[in-house]
């Protein structure tokens, strides 16, 4: 049974739940191919294009491979932070791309030290469901918020980072998390399933856990 705390934070929370976005590109070259796809090579640029944040790495194949993400809030405004990653440098980036009732996408970039960006759409189970990345989990926690409608209720979880040390963050929120020993900022953008209905039922009831890790 729930304890007075909790139900008093539950009732003080009910009205709405934040559901911010992740949007992943897997924009051009062998990232395009989505699951299981990873490239080595060289970091030729950085810009925004389809999505707010994006890499090209050259592999030297003569075509870059261009993946990024744009994170905004539930009523749009951009958040997508700036990451810590210069041209010339050296990556391994991996796309994941799961087709369950829809497409979810997901990507990570890593240098020689370790993680340095990653992020998750985060429906249908997330796009690490089959391959998640060495030290780092992410999962909905505790129900902190609550959103009525006339079918089925929304909930708002926390969202709990699993690295070295374990951090909750209640979207939208951003905290520390080291991941192999790289210190990282762990950023929650929607944490959300639905409740049970009490008037009708819905067939697709995925939960959301978008988020995304960049130094």
């Amino acid at each position: 049974m729930p304890s007075p705390l909790l139900l008093l934070s539950l009732l003080l929370a009910c009205g709405s739940v934040e559901r911010g976005t992740v949007l992943v590109c897997l924009a051009q070259g062998a990232v395009a191919q989505g699951e299981g796809a990873t490239v080595d090579g060289i970091v030729s640029a950085i810009d925004a294009g389809d999505c707010a944040w994006q890499v090209h790495v050259d592999d030297g194949s003569g075509t870059d491979s261009v993946l990024g993400f744009s994170v905004t809030d539930g009523d749009g405004a951009g958040l997508t932070p700036d990451v810590t990653l210069a041209v010339g440098d050296t990556v391994h980036i991996e796309a994941h791309e799961r087709l369950v009732w829809g497409t979810v996408s997901g990507f990570s970039v890593t240098a020689a030290d370790g993680l340095v960006v990653a992020a998750d759409e985060g429906g249908w189970g997330g796009a690490f469901a089959d391959e998640p990345i060495d030290g780092l989990s992410v999962e909905l926690g505790e129900v902190v918020s609550h959103e009525a409608h006339e079918c089925v209720p929304i909930e708002g979880h926390t969202l709990v980072f699993h690295g070295d040390t374990e951090l909750s963050l209640t979207p939208i929120e951003e905290g520390s998390l080291d991941v192999g020993g790289v210190a990282l900022t762990a950023q929650a953008v929607a944490a959300w399933g639905y409740g049970q209905g009490t008037s009708c039922a819905i067939t697709d009831t995925t939960d959301v856990a978008a988020w995304t890790v960049y130094r």
